[in-house]
């Protein structure tokens, strides 16, 4: 059986360095704007996350949850792509 280029080159990937699920650049603001001008409490509470949770996730201190993941693209009605990037720990030393 022969193996794809690519899975060859993402279990490479998993098995040397760490991926992280992050926030892409301005999400949180542009999603509570396209709201409606919302604050984060309010978008936490849609969420059904605490606001420091938000907060740390778009600050970049805590990865976020599937549950996180899954709440954000259900109310912004984006895709994870849309949204979210995926870096590996080789990625940021770069």
């Amino acid at each position: 059986m022969t193996t794809h280029p690519w899975v060859a080159e993402y279990v490479h990937m998993t098995s040397t360095a760490r991926l992280r699920i992050k926030l892409r650049d301005n999400v949180i603001h542009t999603t509570k704007k396209s709201l409606g001008n919302i604050s984060r409490d309010e978008l936490a509470r849609m969420m059904g996350v605490s606001t420091g949770t938000a907060y740390r996730v778009e600050k970049g201190t805590v990865d976020p949850s599937p549950a996180f993941i899954a709440a954000l693209m259900v109310v912004s009605r984006k895709s994870f792509d849309d949204l979210f990037v995926i870096e590996s720990d080789e990625d940021v030393a770069a």
